[in-house]
C-alpha cells in the first residue's frame, strides 16, 4: 500500500492542511468560510498540494504581500480579503504593484500584462524602433506588433509627425508628403454613382462611395459607368432629367444624383434597425414601421432610434418581439426614467400597445413601493384606506373627468398625511382608536393647510369604526387677494395678441388666462376640434362649454395650430392636432411645463386667472359664472362674495316681472 493517500483522499487531505496553515496565522477568520474558499480556489490534487507546500514554506504568505507565489494563492487572497479576512495582503506587480492579471511569473515575483510586455522591448528588424516584442523570426530578429500586422512592408516615416507607416504601391507619390493622418481626408466624387464624398488619400477600391462598394452593379448602356439598379439600362447621369425618379417610391428627385430618394434611404435604415437577426421584423413592430414611413422628418427618427436611450431600449425590444412581445408590464420592468414614457407614448399611438391611465398606474408602482417601506401595523391601516378609498374614488372618475397629474399628486398627498398622523400618534404612545378629539386638534394646530388631508383618513376610519367621532374642522382657504390692475390685464392681453417676439404658444394661452381665467390644466387638453367657426363667429370650447371668442385671439389660435413644435419627428404624426403640443407622441404639453413657459415670459397664471375670474364674478350672476367657467357653485358664490358685488335687485326684478322674462326668453329662440 502506498504511504501517502492518492486522488480526491490526497486534495482533500491538502485542502485540511491548507485550512488549518490559514487558521493559524488569521485566527479571526471563520473557519467554514475558509474550507469554502481554499476548496473553490483548489479543484485539483496538484493545486491543493502546490498550495499547502507554498504555505508551509510561507507562513506569511497571505499578510506579506510577495507575489513569487502560486496562482492559487493569488486567488485565495482576493478572495479572502474581499469577504471574511479583510486584512490579506494581496500581492502585487514587482513593477506597478497592482494587483489585477498577475499572468507572468519571473524569478523575482509576478509581472502584469503591461509590465512585462514593455520589459521586453529590443529594435524591431522592419523598422528599426525599439518597441516590445510581439514574435521573432527565424534567425531571432525580433518584430514589433505593427511590423508582424501589416505583414512586413517597407516602413516610412512621416516629414511631418515623424510617424511609421507602411507603403504600398500607391504611395509612390507620397512618399516624401504627408502621412494620411495629417493630411486628412479627401473629397472625392463617385465613379459609380455620382455622389461626392470623404475619405483618407488611399482607400480600399478610393474611386467608390461605401455604399456603392456593397452592391451589385450592372453596366449603362449609354455611357458604360456601373450602375447599381437591376431594373434600369440607363444610368442615373444619362437618363433625362424628368425620367430621374426615386426607385423606392417614384418621387421625382430632379438634378440629385442617388439611387432612391433621401427618404426612401432612411426609412430603409429604420427598418433595418429595427429587423432581428434574421432580417425579420416583428408583426406588432409593423405598425411603427408605417407611422416611421409617414413622418415628414426620418432622419430625425433615425437619429432618435441610434443615438437616445429611449431609441437604443425600442431597438431592442423590437429586436425581440417575436420571443417576447413588447407589453406595458415589460416596459415598466425597465428603468425608469423620461425616455421610457416617451417611448410608451410612441406605442399607445401606434396602436402597439393598448391605452392606460399612465397617471393612475405611476401612482399605484409608486404605493406599493410607498407601502411596502412602512412599519407592519401602519401598513395595515394604511394599505385599505388607499386601495379601497382613494384608489377606488379614482378609478369610478367618468372619461369626461381624466385623473390628471395634480389628481395624483392631491391623492399621494392623503396618503402621506394619513401616514405622519399614524407616525405621530405612534410617538405619543396612542393607538388610533384611542385618539381623541383634543389630540387630533392637537396635531392639527401650528400645521399647515396640507394637514388637513387628513379628513379623508378620518372619515374613512370612522366609517369602520375604527376611531372616535371625531371631526376634522373645515380649513378656510386663502382668499385670491393677488390680483393684478385691470390695465395690468388688458396690457397683457394686448401683448399677447400683438407681440410676434414671445413664443407662439405662450401667447395663445396668455390671451385665454387674460380673457377667460381658466385653469391652465384645462388649457393643456385643447386640439383644433375646440375651435370652431358658426355663421362667421369663431368659437372655443373649453371645459365642455362653447366660449364665443374675440377674431383676434382666433388669429393667435390659429397660427399655434400651424406652429410646427421644434421637437423630435416621433411626435410630430399626433401633435398637430393639439393646441399646445408635449414632446411625448399623441399627448399634449403638461401643465407643469405650460406654467413654466408662462413664467419665463412674465405671466404668472395665478395672478391673470384671479384678475379675469374676479371680472367676471363681477359682472355675471354666479349661476351664470358657474355654467360658463364649469366651476361649483359654491365656488361662484364665493367669487362673488370676493368682488362685492350684490345681485339681489336682479333677483327681486326677476321675481317681479316672470312673464316677460319668459317671453322674452320664447322671443329669443324663436329668433335662433
Amino acid at each position: 500500500m502506498s504511504p501517502h493517500p492518492v486522488g480526491g483522499a490526497e486534495r482533500d487531505l491538502c485542502r485540511q492542511q491548507s485550512s488549518a496553515l490559514i487558521l493559524a496565522v488569521l485566527p479571526d477568520a471563520p473557519e467554514q468560510a475558509v474550507n469554502d474558499l481554499v476548496a473553490q480556489v483548489t479543484p485539483t490534487r496538484v493545486i491543493a498540494r502546490s498550495l499547502r507546500d507554498h504555505l508551509r514554506e510561507h507562513p506569511d504568505a497571505l499578510t506579506s504581500g510577495a507575489s513569487k507565489t502560486p496562482r492559487a494563492v493569488l486567488h485565495l487572497a482576493r478572495l479572502l480579503a474581499d469577504g471574511p479576512a479583510p486584512g490579506v495582503v494581496r500581492p502585487g506587480c514587482l513593477h506597478c504593484g497592482q494587483k489585477e492579471e498577475l499572468v507572468h511569473l519571473v524569478p523575482d515575483g509576478r509581472l502584469c500584462r503591461r509590465c512585462y510586455r514593455l520589459g521586453r522591448t529590443d529594435s524591431c528588424v522592419n523598422c528599426g524602433r525599439v518597441r516590445p516584442v510581439h514574435s521573432r523570426d527565424e534567425t531571432g530578429g525580433a518584430w514589433c506588433t505593427s511590423c508582424n500586422r501589416s505583414g512586413g512592408g517597407a516602413m516610412v516615416a512621416c516629414l511631418q509627425c515623424g510617424r511609421i507607416r507602411k507603403t504600398t504601391p500607391s504611395d509612390t507619390a507620397m512618399e516624401e508628403e504627408a502621412c494620411g493622418r495629417c493630411s486628412g481626408p479627401t473629397t472625392r466624387r463617385c465613379t459609380d454613382c455620382g455622389t461626392v464624398f470623404r475619405a483618407w488619400p488611399v482607400p480600399k477600391d478610393p474611386d467608390r462611395c461605401a455604399p456603392c462598394r456593397g452592391q451589385a452593379h450592372q453596366r449603362c448602356v449609354v455611357c458604360g459607368q456601373r450602375w447599381t439598379s437591376s431594373q434600369d439600362a440607363v444610368c442615373y447621369q444619362c437618363a433625362p432629367s424628368h425620367q430621374r425618379f426615386c426607385q423606392s417610391c417614384q418621387a421625382s428627385q430632379g438634378p440629385r444624383p442617388p439611387h432612391a430618394c433621401p427618404h426612401c434611404r432612411i426609412i430603409r435604415r429604420l427598418q433595418s434597425a429595427l429587423a432581428n437577426e434574421q432580417g425579420h421584423i416583428a408583426e406588432q413592430v409593423e405598425p411603427l414601421i408605417a407611422f416611421c414611413a409617414a413622418t415628414d422628418r426620418p432622419e430625425s427618427l433615425l437619429d432618435w432610434l441610434t443615438r437616445r436611450k429611449g431609441g437604443r431600449l425600442l431597438r431592442d425590444l423590437a429586436r425581440n418581439a417575436d420571443q417576447e412581445p413588447i407589453t406595458h408590464d415589460l416596459l415598466d420592468q425597465q428603468e425608469p426614467g423620461r425616455h421610457v414614457h416617451h417611448l410608451r407614448a410612441l406605442l399607445v399611438h401606434c396602436d402597439v400597445l393598448p391605452e392606460r391611465t399612465e397617471t393612475l398606474e405611476r401612482l399605484h408602482r409608486w404605493l406599493e413601493g410607498f407601502l411596502d417601506a412602512l412599519p407592519t401595523e401602519q401598513a395595515r391601516l394604511v394599505r385599505p384606506f388607499a386601495h379601497w378609498h382613494i384608489l377606488r374614488r379614482v378609478r369610478q372618475r367618468p372619461r369626461s373627468r381624466p385623473f390628471s397629474k395634480n389628481g395624483a399628486s392631491w391623492a399621494a398627498t392623503q396618503i402621506r398625511v394619513a401616514t405622519e398622523f399614524l407616525t405621530w400618534l405612534d410617538e405619543q404612545a396612542t393607538t388610533l382608536g384611542q385618539c381623541g378629539q383634543q389630540t387630533l386638534d392637537l396635531w392639527l394646530a401650528g400645521r399647515g393647510q396640507r394637514h388637513y388631508a387628513v379628513a379623508a383618513f378620518i372619515d374613512w376610519a370612522r366609517s369602520r369604526r375604527l376611531v372616535q367621532q371625531l371631526t376634522v374642522p373645515t380649513h378656510q382657504a386663502n382668499r385670491p387677494y393677488r390680483q393684478l390692475d385691470p390695465e395690468q390685464r388688458w396690457r397683457l392681453l394686448q401683448t399677447c395678441l400683438t407681440d410676434d417676439s414671445i413664443p407662439t404658444d405662450v401667447r395663445a394661452a396668455g390671451a385665454l388666462l387674460a380673457l377667460y381665467g381658466h385653469f391652465v390644466a384645462r388649457l393643456t387638453p385643447l386640439t383644433s376640434h375646440d375651435l370652431q367657426n358658426r355663421q362667421g363667429d369663431d368659437y372655443l370650447t373649453i371645459a365642455g362649454t362653447a366660449l364665443l371668442i374675440p377674431p383676434a385671439v382666433a388669429e393667435v389660435i390659429r397660427t399655434q395650430l400651424a406652429h410646427r413644435p421644434p421637437h423630435t419627428a416621433a411626435a410630430e404624426g399626433a401633435q398637430r392636432t393639439w393646441l399646445f403640443p408635449g414632446r411625448n407622441t399623441g399627448r399634449p404639453v403638461t401643465t407643469d411645463a405650460l406654467t413654466r413657459r408662462l413664467r419665463r415670459h412674465g405671466i404668472d397664471p395665478r395672478l391673470v386667472r384671479n384678475t379675469a375670474m374676479a371680472a367676471w364674478a363681477g359682472q355675471l350672476p354666479e349661476a351664470v359664472v358657474a355654467q360658463l367657467f364649469n366651476i361649483h357653485l359654491s365656488t361662484a358664490v364665493t367669487w362673488a362674495k370676493h368682488t362685492g358685488r350684490d345681485w339681489t335687485d336682479y333677483l327681486a326684478a326677476r321675481a317681479q316681472h316672470p312673464i316677460e322674462q319668459d317671453q322674452a326668453h320664447e322671443h329669443s329662440a324663436t329668433t335662433q
